[in-house]
């Protein structure tokens, strides 16, 4: 008999813990419905992208002003609506710096095509030289001549209008991003009893993405203060506008800081050859992007997203194919934000756990 017993109390658990096959077929159902839905968002991101792109944006934005107006409350006694209208005018007055500061170092810039024109000529010359020495045996030459008639006919005037066109593009979409911004400033003053209440889904989102944007404000701000210092120490056109790339690039993980880093290097070619000027043009920056990248913005950050690296890098090159350097901008705090969300529902906690690195 207790053998008996023992066989029968054995069989319901084996059978408890295999799922069922109703079990299977609503988790088949759930995932379709989840890739159906996902692949309907990101055709809607991609489609409406001219909009959506400075609202998201604006959002953001409204997030990383959130903090410095809860300050200035608390702090100084300040009435919410003045402490909004003076973080806003701040911010408003920093941008207005940003591309004052990036139009005068582009005007100098232009006043140097001649300088860089010449500069780009006797380059040729003295690669042709030396390919004619190289090619010598095989009797192939090279005439400067050539390549100084190929290098004119080059469409200069058709990029050149296309990065007007760029610059003007970018104006509009600014433009739309501050009346966004305006109005959801204005509206943060309806309904903020959930964002305020701990625990809650908004709470979280508020709390997290405004310390990562507060923090990598503060990180890219220090970098590119710093590039833009040593470039302007060695004396390479342009330092003031790689100093802001700098900034702006450091948003993008890992390949804005490498793109930052590199961007100087043709200016300083072009000015001092491979001298140790263009060594130091490319050792220093790139130092400073290590240690503050690497070593200083971990420890201040922590992991306060609990986003794994593969994650991250997948999520760049998914929302850079969706809405290009803006959507490599964005990338992070969207997918920051996609995590909490799904952390909340049951059913899409995997999901939450994937993004995290821990699926099982």
């Amino acid at each position: 008999m207790p053998a008996r017993h023992s066989a029968q109390t054995t069989v319901p658990a084996t059978s408890h813990s295999a799922p069922t096959q109703v079990e299977r077929w609503e988790r088949l159902k759930v995932a379709s419905l989840l890739f159906i839905a996902a692949s309907i968002f990101l055709a809607i991101a991609y489609l409406t992208r001219d909009i959506i792109v400075p609202f998201v944006i604006a959002v953001f934005l409204n997030y990383a002003i959130s903090p410095v107006v809860k300050k200035l409350q608390s702090s100084l006694r300040i009435p919410r609506l003045v402490s909004t209208g003076l973080t806003v005018a701040s911010a408003l007055l920093v941008a207005g710096l940003i591309v004052f500061l990036a139009v005068v170092s582009l005007s100098g810039a232009f006043r140097s095509l001649e300088q860089y024109h010449h500069r780009i000529l006797d380059l040729f010359n003295e690669s042709a030289l030396l390919l004619n020495r190289w090619l010598l045996p095989v009797q192939v030459t090279i005439d400067p001549a050539t390549l100084a008639a190929s290098l004119k006919k080059l469409p200069f005037l058709a990029w050149a209008r296309s990065v007007s066109s760029g610059v003007l593009e970018f104006f509009g979409q600014t433009i739309l991003v501050a009346l966004f911004f305006v109005f959801l400033v204005a509206g943060t003053r309806l309904k903020r009893h959930a964002a305020d209440r701990p625990g809650s889904m908004s709470y979280a989102v508020n709390d997290k993405i405004a310390r990562y944007l507060g923090v990598k404000f503060l990180t890219s701000l220090v970098t590119g203060i710093l590039v833009g210092a040593v470039l302007a120490i060695l004396q390479v056109d342009l330092a003031v506008l790689f100093g802001l790339l700098a900034f702006l690039l450091n948003f993008i993980p890992s390949i804005g800081s490498i793109a930052a880093t590199l961007l100087p290097l043709p200016v300083a070619f072009l000015q001092y050859g491979t001298g140790w000027h263009f060594v130091l043009a490319l050792a220093l920056p790139g130092l400073i992007q290590f240690i503050i990248g690497n070593l200083i913005e971990p420890r201040i950050m922590g992991e306060s997203l609990g986003l794994h690296p593969v994650v991250v890098l997948l999520s760049l090159l998914l929302w850079g194919f969706l809405w290009g350097i803006p959507g490599m901008l964005l990338a992070v705090p969207i997918t920051a934000v996609l995590k909490i969300v799904f952390e909340r529902n049951e059913i899409t906690q995997p999901l939450a756990r994937v993004l995290e690195g821990k699926p099982h």
